[in-house]
């Protein structure tokens, strides 16, 4: 053995433990690798947002066969910031029907694209659909397109 006891050993972990908790706490931070944890410096901004299919972006309808993309320009990202985009079918009257939620977690200014394939085999459901941006779990944007 290395000559401590056990009680001078569960003492030391118990005070590196207890260090590694209160730490945050007091201003300073952990290494975060792995953890979840993220440290927000600003709220970031959002620039461009648009929504394309393979023949071109921000038309009214668009293809029903092709996958749609959503760009979004992200102007300023401080570390941690989270930009997400829900995608919704929309039934008349009032009925958002949620299909997919799409996040990213950016740190530097840059183009962020979520791509959504046609949810059933082969094709878009006739309809509308709404895509909502949030940065920071606030809506930042919303877009809307038709499928015929």
């Amino acid at each position: 053995m290395s000559g401590r006891s056990r009680t001078e050993i569960s003492t030391w972990r118990w005070a590196l433990s207890a260090a590694a908790w209160l730490l945050p706490l007091a201003g300073g931070l952990l290494p975060a690798s792995g953890c979840g944890f993220h440290w927000v410096t600003g709220d970031g901004r959002v620039g461009e947002v648009s929504l394309c299919d393979g023949s071109g972006c921000d038309t009214e309808f668009l293809s029903a066969t092709e996958a749609v993309t959503l760009r979004v320009a992200v102007d300023d990202a401080p570390f941690g910031t989270r930009i997400a985009s829900h995608w919704y079918y929309l039934e008349p009257p009032l009925t958002r029907v949620l299909m997919r939620e799409r996040i990213a977690d950016v740190d530097h200014p840059q183009w962020v694209v979520h791509r959504m394939e046609p949810p059933r085999v082969g094709h878009w459901k006739p309809g509308t659909y709404l895509v909502e941006v949030t940065l920071r779990d606030r809506i930042v944007s919303r877009k809307t397109f038709r499928i015929a």
